[in-house]
């Protein structure tokens, strides 16, 4: 049968036709969104158009695609203006889907039109959309859809040329028979069908590829076959258009005919099986020691990275804390079994393994690997094992190996960096800006609108947990302040969090006095109010920001910062011993940052060190209380965590309030030992020190306490009607921020969130 095309002009349902008088016009008005905002314009469209038989859409929800139109609906479109009389709306949103969705609505020889009858008149590619959509241009005033319900299709039949046939075409092209001729002429001349005179519309396909002869119909000519093996070995000449740049590589076009496509197509392939080669060579077996870097020539690093430095090397990477390597360099690092006392062996370059002791290792790679056994003595108490003496070194040698660099953790432990910005917080925190306030306007808000940084990443809220789940009491000497148990945590937290709290700061409060000892052991008990806090809060709110305080004032029957002696004096060596545990139980239990407050000297490295002993040091931030000084501003913070001392006072461990060298000496300290942020306490009295921290920290962040104190004195200060309380609190945060801190942990904060959202 012959292969033909037919349309089918049957109607589905026949309806019978209406008077025109019942027959109205339907009309779609298509209105860009700015329209909506001018419901006057709307309405003076509308009182010309008839509202039985007129629709009203917005272009812009047909865009998104909210709204579909009817096929073959409306007998006129017409787009309106915009407000402002252009159509720069309309104009964008009309891509071709749009337009291929009104033409659709359209009925045939219905009219797509525009207000003014200027829509697309200044633009081309307009005017081509809707062409190529089926219109037809009107004029100047629109476009019409034609009507082709009238038109059939021409069924063709065709056919290949036949040699030696008695059935062969005239000169015409189309070939006689009886039918056609009595149908085209009755005086035995052929004549051709209007319009496709070249088209054989009787002959029929014989066969899928050949004639009633046996001839081949077809007649495509194969191009492989017109080249010769000579043709094909000629080298390939390039157009000038088509050679590379100096410096550049050409692309090759879609349609490459010159060659170019398939010169770069077996570059690259053999590029590719070049550095496949190179991946199979370096591949490593499970035993080795070596690891492949790809940065570098040679070896070390199975992520590839971990000559770039600690950014880019993962979280037990053996080279954290060194500087990126360079080829050809020696790294030593040293691995350490126990860190609460290390000392070296003075021996250590002996050829066997023992107490003291070097091994020598050669990779098949070609670097070598130096393992030299660090003596580490820990101190036998309750609460930890005897560590076996033992030196360990590694020395990593890349390819090429030549001299040495040596990074120690027990001689420079301040180069452990990454716990200062594992979280978004702690990164902006890191972020240096120039705090001044605006020229314009000469309030603290638009000061704090000014930065770049928001205001409530600036701010960390204490939290008083107790270990009744259900208390919830309010805290005479701290206005507004309270002490909540943990089933009052999270419906008090959940609209601060939506207001924009950022972080929040753990004290645990023990309402029952026998539960306390002079150990303070129910500071990392996993059953007390701080760790579980922890893990409530970091499950409840995963993108809150943990500090965990940490001392032992809390805890203690006696009331003080560490561990007694007989006499009464602090025990310096256990207490920090103490609070080190006390630092790693909260950093375990998911604290982002550990906060020691207890002013025992060597804390902050025993607390990083223990930290680094379990591989958490990179993640856990260590903000150390370095200038805390001794005073009567912490009476009400005393009255909330029923921590005063039963005895004595605390001015043996915290700072005098004029040792101003005692605290630059302090901030000294911490740095060295691997703090992380210094912290001033208290705030406002104490700006000098605040701006010494400052100049002595550059490169870190600076937090300041505004304390219990300073916020009664400022709450009973607008109660008496000598100040607005408001206008005080940002005066003195703005006063605490000036001064060089960047961090401010306030009693403020939830009315901060409120203020500053209103």
């Amino acid at each position: 049968m012959s292969p033909s095309v037919t349309l089918d002009d049957n109607l589905d349902f026949q309806i019978q036709s209406m008077p025109s008088k019942y027959m109205k016009k339907s009309t779609l008005l298509l209105s860009p969104p700015s329209l909506s905002s001018h419901p006057e314009k709307l309405n003076a469209v509308l009182q010309f158009h008839e509202r039985d038989s007129t629709d009203l859409q917005m272009l812009d929800r047909l865009a998104a695609g909210l709204v579909t139109l009817p096929a073959s609906a409306y007998d006129t479109i017409l787009i309106l203006t915009d407000a402002d009389g252009s159509y720069n709306e309309s104009t964008q949103l009309m891509n071709r889907l749009v337009i291929t969705h009104i033409v659709n609505a359209l009925k045939p020889n219905g009219r797509l039109q525009s207000q003014d009858g200027l829509f697309g008149a200044d633009h081309n590619l307009q005017q081509t959309e809707f062409i190529l959509a089926g219109l037809v241009k009107d004029g100047a005033n629109g476009f019409v859809k034609p009507d082709y319900g009238g038109q059939h299709s021409i069924p063709l039949r065709l056919s290949s040329k036949k040699k030696n046939s008695a059935s062969a075409l005239p000169d015409n092209g189309v070939k006689r028979d009886s039918a056609q001729d009595n149908v085209h002429s009755n005086d035995g001349i052929q004549t051709r069908p209007a319009g496709v005179g070249f088209v054989d519309f009787t002959d029929t396909f014989e066969g899928s590829g050949s004639t009633s002869h046996g001839e081949s119909s077809d007649e495509l000519i194969d191009e492989d076959n017109l080249l010769s093996q000579a043709d094909i070995g000629q080298p390939i000449i390039q157009p000038p258009e088509c050679r590379p740049k100096a410096g550049k590589r050409r692309r090759a076009c879609k349609d490459c005919t010159c060659g170019l496509a398939q010169k770069l197509q077996a570059e690259d392939a053999t590029t590719r099986a070049n550095a496949d080669k190179t991946l199979s060579d370096m591949k490593l077996g499970r035993g080795d020691l070596a690891e492949v870097d790809f940065t570098v020539q040679g070896k070390v690093g199975s992520c590839g990275n971990c000559a770039l430095g600690d950014a880019f090397r993962c979280d037990g990477c053996p080279y954290i804390g060194l500087p990126p390597f360079k080829p050809g360099e020696e790294i030593n690092l040293t691995i350490f079994l126990a860190a609460t006392y290390v000392h070296r062996c003075p021996t250590y370059a002996q050829e066997q393994v023992g107490e003291c002791g070097q091994i020598l290792l050669n990779t098949e790679y070609g670097f070598q690997l130096n393992l030299e056994i660090v003596t580490l003595d820990a101190q036998p108490d309750d609460r930890s094992s005897q560590v076996s003496h033992a030196r360990s070194q590694v020395t990593a040698r890349s390819y090429p190996s030549t001299t040495a660099t040596s990074v120690s953790i027990s001689g420079d432990i301040s180069s452990q960096l990454h716990a200062g910005y594992s979280h978004p917080l702690t990164r902006s925190w890191q972020a240096e800006r120039q705090l001044t306030k605006a020229s314009i306007f000469n309030t603290f808000l638009t000061y704090l609108v000014g930065l770049s940084l928001r205001f409530q990443e600036m701010l960390i809220y204490p939290l008083f947990i107790t270990d009744n789940p259900d208390e919830e009491t309010p805290i005479p000497s701290l206005p507004n302040q309270y002490r909540r148990g943990l089933n009052r945590l999270v419906p008090f937290l959940t609209p601060l969090v939506r207001k924009g709290l950022r972080s929040v700061i753990l004290f645990g409060v023990l309402l029952d006095p026998a539960a306390k000892d002079p150990l303070g052991t129910a500071a990392d008990d996993p059953a007390g109010p701080v760790i579980q806090a922890i893990r409530l809060l970091r499950s409840q709110f995963p993108e809150l920001y943990i500090v965990a305080d940490v001392c032992l004032c809390e805890y203690t029957s006696h009331g003080h910062c560490g561990i007694l002696r007989d006499d009464g004096t602090l025990n310096n060596a256990q207490s920090v011993d103490r609070i080190s545990d006390v630092a790693l139980a909260y950093a375990l239990a998911g604290a982002h940052c550990v906060a020691p407050s207890d002013m025992n000297d060597g804390r902050v490295r025993a607390i990083k060190l223990k930290l680094i002993e379990a591989g958490i040091a990179h993640k856990v931030l260590l903000m150390s209380y370095s200038a805390k000084f001794s005073g009567c501003l912490y009476g009400p913070f005393r009255d909330a965590a029923g921590s005063s001392p039963s005895f004595g006072d605390r001015k043996c461990y915290q700072l005098p309030p004029g040792g101003r060298g005692l605290a630059r000496r302090a901030i000294q300290r911490d740095i060295a030992e691997g703090a992380d942020i210094i912290m001033v306490k208290p705030a406002s009295s104490y700006l000098d020190i605040i701006s010494d921290a400052k100049e002595l920290a550059k490169d870190m962040p600076i937090a300041a306490y505004q304390v219990s104190g300073e916020y009664a004195m400022i709450h009973a200060g607008a109660k008496a009607g000598v100040f607005d309380l408001k206008t005080m609190a940002f005066e003195s945060t703005e006063g605490i921020l000036r001064a060089g801190a960047r961090i401010v942990v306030s009693y403020f904060v939830p009315e901060f969130l409120d203020w500053l959202r209103h």
